[in-house]
């Protein structure tokens, strides 16, 4: 077909007009087709095209207003608590109509910035000796390079610490944050706060946080309506429920992922343990013992995974098992065996994204996923008794879930009662309080998660690759009142693993094998250089650690016998020779080849006067003192942290007082020179 000139000029006028309007609309935006940029340039677009998408969900609304958090509450948190209490709050202030929102620190520079400025709350519990949990390390590790003084001048800010008083360095991350974050600009707008979990974190945590609601309101000129507490019983989950779901596809136990029990080459963590085959499993007390103790060794793969390659001192997390007992006392409370035969998902509420856990059955779920014998929050407690019909148990309950608890007796108060050497668990709450008809769904969510239990590793990697071990002591008492025996959760299951009982009940699944993965411990490591004397202190299962310490020395003495191998100097307490004496042979063979000298202290032996590990050492004070002063060896305390551990700390001081004829200060300041030179590590338990 033939055109015209006019249609020709016109043809060309409309392509400028739409190139035009293509430039004037697309600006500058590359068009990107290869090269050594792409990634880069397609990586900037994404992040835009993320941004967009957060601030159509978490900005602006359709009257066109800022939605965005006023109040950013940042959790650091180890074993869930900092990120329950995190979570609590963030109901509460949005009770209050204060726009808010709960964020993992671990989320630093992807979903915060404390540069840009803002109000923030900050919860951390202190992890270890002093340090940071986790997923706060990114945080901490930026404010400590920050050299910018006014950095955080745009950030308003509190902070509140969980710690524990027993260990030296009481709540050091919380004030860590609080002191950084001020030297950097940051404006403390409500005084720091702390709790200690060996008196009542919650109910500090209560306290602290009761006049931190009232301040956010006057802060964002709101009023401040206290009936708004009641936001401690908004439902923060949902319970799906998959009524023609094909049980052949459960997994077999809900941490299973599709491919973990088939790859060796994949990296293993909390969220995706390693689930390894129980291949020893020994009995390290003698039969004349009341108690008992266990050996048990893992399988894992060769070549090792970085993510399970241990060194002795470092921590293996197991996840446990409810006994069946407590299940089916669940089972028999909620529904019976139809209920926990359904399978379902828990779905966090007013968030897209994947299920907390799920699919698997309910059962499953009380089995391995949910906490039934540590006791409850005072928070839980109190949703409880908004569903109890008895008007007595209601009242109890809620003055138990309250700061003030006077018009109980003593022995009747959460700290007595629920905590304390009373112990009584969800379990037994909930079937003490028999009117309570609380939904099933609203139970799963106030129970806490299940979580792993943490045991020093006991062996050497250079002496066994294929399989590590923990040395395990069952704990086994009687809670108030004698309704029931309480065993540990991860001592109890794994006490009973090679038993008639355990399989009977279930035990040995998956292929007898059990959710394991590996924490480093990097503080409580041996010296680099092996010829660095060590002593080493560890009563009971204390001896776990440098059992591992031992057997890696004994390997390199073997293999290098042109090397000088620094003496090792053990200390060890038991009850008695005959019923407790760990790994006693073993050591002996040890003593013998010259890696090791156990100084052995007996404290319930016949015919013997009773002796700790702290007596031990004023015997040796001398040798001690040469090892730790003349020769720069290193220290190392395992076990309680309660009473050894200071025990044993004031003896070295004076140890250090007598044999170097210091002052106490001095000697006092002498230990604390070990501590930060890294001579003198504790790994410490309650």
């Amino acid at each position: 077909m033939d055109y015209g000139l006019s249609e020709v000029i016109i043809a060309i006028a409309i392509i400028v007009i739409v190139g035009f309007c293509a430039y004037f609309f697309l600006g500058s935006t590359p068009t990107v087709t290869g090269g050594g940029n792409t990634g880069r340039v397609t990586g900037k677009v994404e992040k835009k095209d993320k941004e967009n998408k957060e601030t159509k969900e978490r900005g602006s609304g359709e009257d066109g207003k800022d939605n965005k958090p006023k109040v950013k509450i940042l959790w650091g948190s180890q074993t869930g608590t900092a990120e329950d209490f995190s979570n609590t709050l963030n109901n509460e202030l949005k009770a209050l109509g204060i726009q808010s929102e709960s964020i993992d620190m671990e989320e630093f520079e992807d979903s915060y910035d404390l540069t840009e400025g803002g109000t923030f709350v900050l919860v951390a519990a202190t992890y270890g000796e002093g340090e940071p949990t986790d997923n706060a390390k990114r945080l901490f590790d930026w404010l400590e390079e920050e050299s910018d003084e006014s950095a955080l001048s745009k950030v308003d800010f509190t902070v509140f610490g969980l710690g524990n008083k027993t260990y030296d360095q009481y709540n050091s991350a919380g004030r860590f944050l609080d002191t950084r974050i001020a030297a950097l600009g940051g404006n403390r707008f409500y005084p720091h706060g702390e709790g200690d979990d060996d008196s009542n974190l919650e109910e500090e945590w209560m306290l602290w946080k009761r006049e931190l609601l009232p301040a956010l309101c006057s802060k964002f000129s709101l009023p401040y309506n206290p009936a708004a507490e009641s936001a401690k019983l908004t439902r923060k989950t949902k319970l799906q429920y998959y009524p023609s779901f094909d049980n052949s596809k459960l997994n077999p136990h809900p941490l299973v992922k599709s491919e973990t029990l088939t790859t060796t080459s994949r990296v293993y963590t909390q969220q995706q343990p390693f689930f390894a085959e129980v291949i020893s499993h020994n009995q390290l007390h003698s039969d004349t013992s009341d108690r008992s103790c266990f050996h048990v060794e893992f399988k894992i793969p060769t070549p090792t995974p970085i993510s399970l390659q241990f060194a002795p001192g470092d921590h293996l997390g197991i996840f446990p098992e409810n006994a069946e007992s407590l299940v089916q006392a669940m089972e028999n409370r909620f529904g019976g065996k139809e209920e926990f035969d359904k399978v379902a998902s828990l779905f966090p509420l007013g968030k897209a994204g994947k299920a907390i856990w799920g699919p698997t059955r309910i059962r499953d779920a009380f089995r391995f996923l949910l906490d039934l014998t540590t006791p409850p929050r005072k928070s839980a407690l109190a949703v409880l008794a908004n569903y109890t019909k008895d008007e007595d148990q209601k009242r109890r309950l809620q003055i138990l879930a309250s700061t003030d608890e006077k018009e109980l007796p003593e022995s009747e108060r959460y700290e007595n009662w629920v905590r304390g050497t009373s112990r009584r668990g969800m379990v037994d709450i909930i079937q003490y309080f028999n009117t309570c008809e609380i939904p099933l769904d609203y139970f799963i969510e106030i129970l806490q998660p299940l979580a792993p239990r943490y045991y020093s590793i006991s062996s050497s990697r250079s002496l066994e690759p294929d399989r590590v071990s923990v040395t395990l002591v069952v704990v086994s008492f009687d809670i108030a009142d004698r309704t029931r025996v309480h065993d540990g959760v991860c001592s109890g299951f794994m006490g009973i693993l090679n038993s008639e009982r355990s399989r009977r009940n279930g035990g040995w699944r998956i292929g007898h094998k059990i959710p394991i993965f590996l924490r480093k411990n990097p503080n409580f490591k041996l010296p680099k250089d092996p010829s660095v004397p060590v002593i080493m202190i560890g009563p009971g299962t204390g001896l776990a650690p440098f059992r591992g310490f031992i057997l890696e020395r004994k390997v390199f003495k073997e293999k290098n016998k042109d090397k000088p191998v620094g003496e090792m100097l053990l200390f060890f307490g038991c009850r008695n020779s005959k019923h407790d004496f760990l790994y006693e042979q073993q050591l002996r063979d040890c003593e013998k080849e010259g890696v090791v000298e156990v100084k052995v202290a007996f404290s319930r032996e016949e015919g013997v006067e009773k002796q700790y590990v702290q007596d031990k050492l004023r015997e040796e004070s001398q040798r001690v003192w040469e090892m730790m002063d003349k020769k720069k060896g290193h220290i190392y305390i395992c076990g309680d942290a309660n009473k050894m551990a200071p025990d044993v700390r004031k003896e070295l001081v004076r140890l250090v007082q007598k044999e170097g004829g210091k002052t106490e200060k001095e000697a006092e300041e002498y230990v604390a020179k070990m501590v930060s030179d890294g001579r003198f590590a504790t790994d410490v338990w309650h």
